[in-house]
């Protein structure tokens, strides 16, 4: 996924900014139904900027 699109979401933003993010983001609470989902939500709401 690219940096803008990851920045998207406020808990990876963080975990980036935190320099948290070098082996992988866990999201323990997002399922694999919803991850696709939350990535294509983001991807378009970067595209609209």
């Amino acid at each position: 996924m690219d940096e803008a699109v990851a920045l998207e979401c406020q808990t990876i933003r963080h975990m980036i900014e935190d320099d948290c993010a070098d082996n992988g983001i866990p999201l323990p609470n997002v399922n694999s139904n919803i991850l696709p989902k939350v990535i294509e939500y983001c991807k378009n709401h970067v595209a609209c900027y």
